[in-house]
């Protein structure tokens, strides 16, 4: 019994050494952080943004995403078309409501950095952690 608790243990601790191996190569998560607007037409400075997102096998990404404080007040938003290529770059589209918001950036590990251009709300950067 005490040999079966042991193996046990030893799969239970190889198994959980390697979940920051397995959120490193994806997208999916929860990712908290914030927008700084950094040319014109912004009205607001920054602010919180928020996303869950979900990448298939096929690098597609899908997921929702939060902007507040913008000019047009809380933004909520659907990831409308997005990708995350094998070198980890991304490139999407989001629809906010009437507004589209193109963004680009680099996944680097539970680190999401990258920039936006939302049109009339302004275009800017982003950074998020998960």
């Amino acid at each position: 019994m005490l040999k079966r608790a042991s193996v046990f243990g030893l799969f239970l601790a190889l198994l959980l050494a390697a979940v920051p191996a397995w959120a490193e190569d994806t997208i999916t998560g929860y990712w908290s952080g914030s927008w700084t607007c950094t040319k014109q037409p912004c009205q607001k400075a920054g602010g919180f943004m928020s996303a869950v997102l979900q990448q298939d096998d096929q690098h597609q990404v899908t997921g929702k995403y939060t902007m507040n404080d913008t000019v047009k007040g809380s933004l909520n938003c659907k990831v409308q078309k997005a990708v995350l290529a094998s070198d980890y770059e991304f490139a999407g589209t989001m629809t906010c409501g009437s507004y589209s918001v193109g963004m680009h950036g680099k996944l680097n590990g539970d680190l999401f950095q990258g920039e936006y251009d939302g049109g009339p709300l302004g275009m800017g950067t982003f950074k998020m952690n998960r």
